[in-house]
């Protein structure tokens, strides 16, 4: 769900039971009623109101829980644009589940004073999914785990260049690829995710220019390890561009997708020996 679909009185949906029919939806300002696509037909008295109106005129909706939703990226690029435009203190609409970890780190970074944004605050989320992780990002803590050791971030604050950072770094690290493991992923794969890791922080110290205002984060549950690595720094396009190579590109999606090719840098082609 979106800001643009949060416009209307009423959302449709449909999805398909178990028994195959199709089951259709409808929300509408925090009250959900669920209706099969199949006829029912019910007995009255004659001259009873079999139907009354949907939105009754007397209905006080403003005391009504407001309809919640899962924050994903869709979501957080409606919410960063509102932000821009100074349109996120109207009415409420709709609240969202902060679940998954990456689409929540972005959010923070949005207008970031190298720590955390406004928008981590924002009364759009709502006031329960991952309270504990949101007031850890909200503070001055550098590192910070969850009571199951599940989830957890760290600021790049630990330069891995300097061999006295290297104790916090591993541990966080090695715990990381613990809970890679406990989510269900075979071990050669949770070294490798925590490998990714430990070289994307390496990236922002060097190519970021402000590797200070960098974090990186996981998350696991059953069958699922999230893990992502943000900083306010340059920016891709804008390192690639350091090199005469890349120095027309101009377009974010294109200097990504050349950022991942084998041996591409901002330091030109180079080959391994």
């Amino acid at each position: 769900m979106s800001l643009k679909a949060c416009a209307g009185l009423a959302e449709c949906g449909s999805k398909v039971t178990r028994s195959g029919a199709s089951e259709r939806k409808w929300w509408c300002k925090g009250q959900k009623s669920t209706h099969a696509g199949r006829v029912t037909r019910l007995k009255c008295p004659p001259g009873s109101r079999v139907f009354q109106s949907q939105f009754e005129p007397n209905v006080d909706f403003s005391n009504q829980p407001l309809p919640r939703a899962n924050l994903t990226f869709e979501v957080v690029d409606d919410l960063v644009g509102a932000h821009a435009r100074g349109r996120l203190n109207g009415a409420l609409q709709v609240r969202y589940a902060a679940t998954d970890m990456c689409p929540l780190i972005e959010l923070m970074m949005e207008a970031s004073n190298g720590r955390t944004g406004p928008l981590l605050q924002t009364p759009w989320l709502d006031s329960i999914t991952q309270l504990d992780l949101r007031a850890a990002l909200a503070s001055n803590q550098n590192i910070w785990l969850d009571e199951t050791r599940r989830c957890g971030f760290m600021r790049t604050t630990f330069d891995p260049r300097v061999e006295a950072d290297d104790l916090q770094r591993n541990r966080f690290l090695i715990t990381a690829r613990t809970a890679a493991e406990a989510a269900g992923l075979l071990k050669p794969v949770a070294q490798s995710l925590a490998a990714a890791l430990r070289e994307m922080e390496s990236n922002i110290h060097e190519h970021s220019g402000a590797a200070a205002t960098g974090i990186l984060a996981f998350q696991a549950r059953p069958s699922l390890f999230e893990f992502v690595a943000a900083d306010c720094g340059a920016g891709v396009l804008a390192t690639l561009r350091e090199d005469e190579e890349f120095a027309e590109l101009d377009d974010h999606g294109l200097a990504m997708h050349a950022a991942l090719q084998e041996n591409v840098s901002r330091y030109d082609r180079f080959t391994m020996e």
